[in-house]
């Protein structure tokens, strides 16, 4: 048996619910796919760290941590390389729009984790990236690296 398509329960619950009721439902799709998109995204970067960092260190992965959602400002994938003492950060923004771009607020969050970094997981170094899925962002965003940040984000 056949799923129903979004467009027929779209259609169901506007008849007996109210244009409200599909719109919201329609929001409720949206963020659903969007949430999944970018964890898609996270996950298959997550695969591709793991994998580089299994490659590099093949010898032993006993001094590497990587982990998803990690408390902090720049939270969705972390490696830690206990050899060299470095913290390595990912921002993981699979958009083209506004979420890709560079901000102020970015640039804060990038020197808050910093310094949770040093203080907290006692590394001597930290690398962040905003990690987006469009070129054009990437490109752009490497321009509007401050200064303070450009030795160590991108």
């Amino acid at each position: 048996m056949d799923m129903p398509s979004n467009e027929e329960v779209i259609d169901f619950v506007h008849k007996n619910f109210g244009q409200e009721s599909s719109k919201n439902l329609k929001n409720i799709n949206k963020g659903g796919n969007n949430n999944q998109k970018g964890r898609d995204y996270e996950n298959q970067f997550l695969l591709y760290k793991t994998f580089e960092i299994a490659n590099k260190y093949s010898h032993s992965c006993a001094n590497q941590v990587v982990e998803s959602q990690v408390i902090g400002f720049v939270d969705d994938i972390c490696h830690i390389d206990y050899e060299v003492s470095t913290k390595y950060n990912f921002q993981a923004k699979n958009s083209s729009g506004d979420a890709a771009k560079w901000t102020d607020e970015i640039s804060s969050r990038f020197r808050k984790q910093r310094s949770i970094d040093t203080n907290i997981f006692k590394v001597d170094t930290t690398e962040n990236c905003l990690l987006v899925s469009s070129e054009k962002h990437a490109s752009e965003n490497q321009e509007k690296i401050p200064t303070d940040l450009k030795n160590n984000d991108t």
